[in-house]
């Protein structure tokens, strides 16, 4: 007391996260169609103890095969988001995921995310011969690929027809493509 009034003079106690130890991602959609399909990625930066780091810790992101818009940027609140597009092959990708704050660095992978192929673009039918005898049959073998060449997903309905109607007919009318984009008729 000074002159009978209360001074405050505690000295005040500021606390700050410590350095960058875990990285939490999380990605909004793993399943992606090829050439250019989005999704959200948001990275949680905390520290040995679980808190938020500090404002500004630079989270780069890199990936095989894509884009990532930004490719790097800095936390706020320990988050810090980007945007994953998916390239023109199918297959799964990963993320690399580095954050650096006052030289400490934690790295993190973000796996599993699966590039799937577009609808068809192109089909390629092909015969043994494609000149058949009345009354006789032909196996005929039908490829489809996205637009990127990738093969299109099993389960993909392939209409056919014979046209005119009159020079036969083909069954079954619809084929369903198997793992490598082809399916059979006669």
């Amino acid at each position: 007391r000074v002159n009978g009034e209360l001074l405050d003079d505690r000295p005040v106690l500021n606390l700050t996260a410590g350095p960058p130890a875990l990285i939490n991602v999380q990605i909004l959609d793993r399943r992606l169609e090829v050439g250019g399909d989005t999704s959200t990625v948001i990275v949680d930066v905390t520290d040995a103890n679980g808190n938020p780091t500090a404002d500004g810790t630079v989270v780069t992101f890199e990936v095989d095969d894509g884009s990532l818009s930004p490719a790097s940027t800095v936390t706020a609140d320990g988050r810090a988001t980007t945007v994953l597009s998916s390239g023109i092959t199918t297959g799964t990708v990963q993320i690399d995921i580095t954050a650096t704050r006052r030289g400490a660095v934690v790295f993190a992978i973000a796996s599993n995310i699966q590039y799937t192929p577009g609808p068809p673009a192109q089909v390629t039918i092909s015969a043994p011969s494609f000149a058949v005898l009345v009354a006789s049959q032909t196996e005929i073998t039908v490829s489809a690929v996205d637009e990127f060449g990738n093969s299109v997903a099993s389960g993909t309905v392939i209409d056919l027809e014979i046209s005119p109607e009159a020079n036969g007919d083909i069954a079954p009318g619809a084929v369903q493509t198997d793992t490598s984009g082809s399916a059979t008729a006669t």
